[in-house]
C-alpha cells in the first residue's frame, strides 16, 4: 500500500499522475492512496506537516490523525499487507512523509521524500521502530535548501534541517552504526542526458533496514523525473517490508 501525497498547493492527482503511479499500481497489483490536503486561506492544499512547511496560517488540522486513519481503513478495505505500508512525498508532501515516520512508525515500514525533510528539533522525532527512508533532494533547489534553512516561501514559522542532516538523524534513529558510504553507480533520475545522481548509504544498519541519500545535482525543487523513476521508487520501496524492533531515541 502507496500513500502519496502531494506538494504545496498541488493535488494528489496531479501529483501521482506525472509520476506514473495509477498504471503501475495497476500493474504491480499496490493499493495507492491519493488524498488531498486541506485548502489554506489561500486556497493552496497543504499538509500540517513541521512548523516548517507547510501550515502558513495556524490551522488546527490533524494530518496525522487523519492520515493514519486513511491508512487504517484502506487497509482493512483492501486487506493490504499490514508490514508493506509505504509513503512518498514531495515538498510539503515529503515533511508530511518524515512527520508521519515520527509519530506513527508503528504503521509505516518505508518512506521516500522528496525536496523535504524533517524536524528541526530532534526531539520531536521519536519513532517507536525503525523506517526505512529514501531521501530524495537537488543540491541546487532554491525553495527547500539542500543545506537547510528557514521562512520557507517567506511564510514558514520553523527551521528545516538539511538533507544530510536529515539522514544522518534517521541513521541513528534506526540504530546503524556506521557513517554514509557511496553506493555506485551514478543514476539518471531525470532523464537527461547523463547520471545526475550520487547516491549514500548509511552502513552499519539493522537487517532489512535502509536509509539513503539521492543527490541529485543541479535539479530545481520539483524535478523533471525519469518516465521509470516511480516505478524505481516501487521497486526500492517493496523490497523493504516493516522491520520489527525498537527504534532509538533522537
Amino acid at each position: 500500500m502507496l500513500l502519496a501525497l502531494h506538494g504545496y498547493g498541488d493535488t494528489g492527482a496531479n501529483f501521482v499522475e506525472g509520476l506514473g503511479l495509477p498504471a503501475l499500481a495497476r500493474r504491480e497489483g499496490f493499493v495507492l492512496i491519493v488524498p488531498d490536503g486541506t485548502p489554506d486561506q489561500r486556497g493552496n492544499r497543504f499538509w500540517n506537516a513541521t512548523d516548517a512547511c507547510c501550515n502558513f496560517f495556524d490551522s488546527t488540522v490533524d494530518d496525522v490523525a487523519y492520515l493514519r486513519g486513511l491508512l487504517e481503513e484502506v487497509s482493512a478495505a483492501y486487506h493490504a499487507d499490514p508490514r508493506r505500508r509505504y509513503v512518498l512525498g514531495l515538498s510539503n508532501g515529503a515533511f508530511m512523509a518524515h512527520r508521519l515516520a515520527c509519530e506513527a512508525a508503528d504503521e509505516i515500514a518505508a518512506i521516500v521524500p522528496i525536496s523535504g525533510t524533517t524536524w528541526s528539533d530532534p526531539g520531536r522525532c521519536r519513532p517507536r521502530s525503525p523506517v526505512s527512508v529514501l531521501q530524495v533532494h537537488a543540491d541546487t533547489d532554491r525553495i527547500i535548501l539542500y543545506a537547510g534553512g528557514g521562512r520557507v516561501l517567506g511564510l514558514g514559522k520553523g527551521d528545516y534541517p538539511g538533507a544530510v542532516a536529515t539522514v544522518e538523524r534517521w541513521a541513528r534513529l534506526d540504530a546503524c552504526s556506521g557513517t554514509r558510504a557511496p553506493f555506485p553507480p551514478q543514476l539518471d533520475l531525470d532523464g537527461e542526458p547523463g547520471a545526475e545522481t550520487t547516491a549514500e548509504q548509511a552502513t552499519g544498519c539493522p537487517a532489512g533496514v535502509d536509509v539513503r541519500l539521492f543527490t541529485m545535482h543541479g535539479a530545481p525543487h520539483v524535478p523533471a523525473f525519469a518516465p521509470a523513476f516511480g516505478e524505481w521508487v516501487w521497486s526500492w520501496l517493496k523490497a523493504h517490508p516493516k522491520i520489527p524492533g525498537p527504534a532509538r531515541s533522537p
